[in-house]
C-alpha cells in the first residue's frame, strides 16, 4: 500500500499534463533520429512517466504507448557513448529486454505482470545511471573524464 501511494504520489510529481490523457496515441517525438543522449533520456523519462501512469490507473492505453514508446527509444542509435564498456552493454540490452516485455505485458493486460516488468527495469535503469555515474563517469558532453 505505501510503495503504492508514494508511487503515485511521485509520479503525479513529474507528469507533464499533455501526458496524462490515453487518448495520446502517437510518439511522442515521432522521428528521433539524430537526437543526443540527454534527448534520447528525455523520452525514456517521458515514456517511464506514461507507463507508469498507466499503471497506476490500470489505463492499458497508456501503459502500453509508454511502454512502446520506451522500446522505440532504446532501439535508436546515439547509445553508443559507453559501448565499450560490458557493463553499459548488460544494461541496455537488458533495458531493451524488459521494455519489449512490458510491451507484451500491456498488450495481454497483466497489470500485474506489467507492474513487476517496470520496476525490474526502473531497477536497471537505476542501476545503470550509478555504473555512468561512477565507473565509465562520462562527462556532460559524452566523454570520458579522468577526474
Amino acid at each position: 500500500m505505501i510503495v503504492g501511494t508514494s508511487g503515485a504520489v511521485l509520479a503525479g510529481l513529474f507528469w507533464p499534463p499533455q501526458y496524462i490523457r490515453a487518448e495520446q496515441k502517437v510518439s511522442l517525438i515521432p522521428d528521433r533520429a539524430g537526437l543526443s543522449t540527454t534527448e534520447l533520456m528525455c523520452q525514456k523519462l517521458n515514456g517511464s512517466n506514461q507507463a507508469l501512469k498507466g499503471l497506476v490507473s490500470a489505463d492499458f492505453e497508456l501503459l502500453l504507448h509508454g511502454a512502446r514508446d520506451l522500446h522505440d527509444v532504446s532501439e535508436q542509435p546515439g547509445w553508443g557513448v559507453a559501448e565499450a564498456d560490458p557493463a553499459y552493454r548488460h544494461f541496455h540490452v537488458e533495458f531493451r529486454r524488459l521494455s519489449l516485455k512490458l510491451v507484451r505485458m500491456s498488450e495481454s493486460k497483466n497489470l500485474e505482470g506489467a507492474a513487476y516488468t517496470f520496476q525490474n527495469m526502473t531497477g536497471t535503469c537505476i542501476a545503470c545511471h550509478q555504473h555512468v555515474r561512477d565507473v565509465v563517469k562520462l562527462g556532460d558532453a559524452g566523454e570520458s573524464t579522468d577526474e
